[in-house]
């Protein structure tokens, strides 16, 4: 290589900012987003509340439905989420087998109440003599 050639600098890159182009002097703000790093704090706080909010949500779900509340915990995990919304899809729910169980009972119980209640008896009628009319 003879010295008339030379390696391309920052300055000869075009949009001057190194080999990747971008701004000059690198990213600043702080970060990817739009508006430096108050943005990143509203938008990790936001985050959090929808994560606690969902949490919540869910674990009142499973457990109004029967199964342990820490299963609805397990929404929050990305793919597994899917698996765990098919379970309480197709899954048996507690509560429903318990209701089931409930009018099973009942329904056998008002039977049985059915064959051994007796009609009750009729008044029994007086045998009184009619009394004659008086003259």
């Amino acid at each position: 290589m003879d010295g008339s050639q030379q390696a391309p600098t920052q300055q000869g890159m075009p949009g001057g900012g190194g080999f990747a182009g971008g701004p000059r002097g690198g990213m600043r703000g702080g970060g990817f987003l739009p508006g430096g790093g108050l943005t990143g704090i509203v938008t990790t706080v936001l985050l959090v509340l929808t994560c606690i909010v969902l949490a919540i949500s869910f674990y009142q779900l499973f457990r109004k439905a029967g199964f342990s509340g820490v299963i609805g915990l397990l929404m929050l995990v990305p793919v597994v989420n899917l698996g765990v919304a098919l379970y309480l899809a197709f899954a048996e729910w507690p509560v429903l087998a318990e209701l089931k169980r409930v009018k099973m009972q009942l329904g056998s119980l008002e039977a049985a109440q059915a064959t051994t209640t007796a009609v009750p008896p009729a008044p029994a009628a007086t045998a009184e003599p009619l009394a004659a009319p008086s003259a």
